[in-house]
């Protein structure tokens, strides 16, 4: 079957009525903080904007796209946690205007409360 021949099926979708996160998420304060991909070598620390955060993960907005499970390597300069890396796994991605991406990721290993309050 040709790829043309394919057709799209369409499920119905019920529309959210509630918020369906387990764990509450806080908008963050102003933050420099700098990302790369797990494995890349030399890795390329790009900057993003963090969108909200919890203990569980946080909502970045980046400048380029990758696929769903990819694993990034966060850095937050000028906080306790500078010299520790974390690891979040990218759970799903959206395009955004102007070539920037909305990533709602899950940290590998959950921020304690502290390291929370730290960031918020």
């Amino acid at each position: 079957m040709a790829d043309s021949e394919i057709t799209p099926i369409e499920t119905p979708r019920t529309p959210q009525t509630s918020e369906r996160r387990a764990w509450v998420r806080y908008p963050p304060r102003r933050l420099e903080m700098l990302w790369h991909l797990f494995g890349m070598k030399p890795p390329e620390q790009r900057s993003a904007v963090i969108q909200d955060v919890s203990t569980q993960g946080v909502g970045l907005i980046l400048d380029r796209s990758f696929a769903q499970g990819s694993v990034l390597v966060l850095r937050f300069p000028g906080t306790s946690l500078e010299t520790r890396p974390i690891l979040v796994r990218v759970k799903h991605l959206q395009q955004l205007p102007n070539d920037q991406f909305k990533a709602g990721c899950t940290f590998v290993v959950p921020l304690s409360e502290e390291q929370l309050a730290e960031l918020i």
